[in-house]
């Protein structure tokens, strides 16, 4: 597995992007003091660049599952998976992406 950027999100465990095998780019998350490492984001799309909102229950990223690389967020509690900047693709098109945003995440401070 390629692995980049790791991301810390305390002292034991940290965030990185990389790529099993033909994959695209997924997000795991790995400990120091077992040496495992578990995928957090699996797609079909290149997701890289984690890091970890503040009270770790949040994980913003960059994505292209849009069409386009745009930031993403995962609410680790419930496993959703949004868009919260930029734009995206339909048919073709390209078009302004209309949400809501995210305020205290160390990418992203939008409001």
């Amino acid at each position: 597995m390629g692995a980049a950027h790791p991301n810390w999100m305390d002292g034991e465990y940290f965030l990185f992007h990389g790529r099993k095998m033909k994959y695209e780019s997924n997000i795991f998350i790995a400990s120091i003091n077992t040496h495992k490492t578990e995928t957090i984001i699996e797609s079909r799309w290149n997701d890289y660049n984690p890091s970890i909102s503040p009270d770790r229950t949040k994980i913003v990223f960059i994505s292209d599952r849009s069409g386009m690389n745009e930031v993403w967020l995962l609410d680790r509690e419930n496993g959703t998976i949004r868009q919260i900047t930029g734009y995206f693709k339909l048919h073709g098109v390209t078009h302004p992406f209309r949400g809501s945003f995210v305020c205290g995440l160390s990418m992203v401070c939008l409001v």
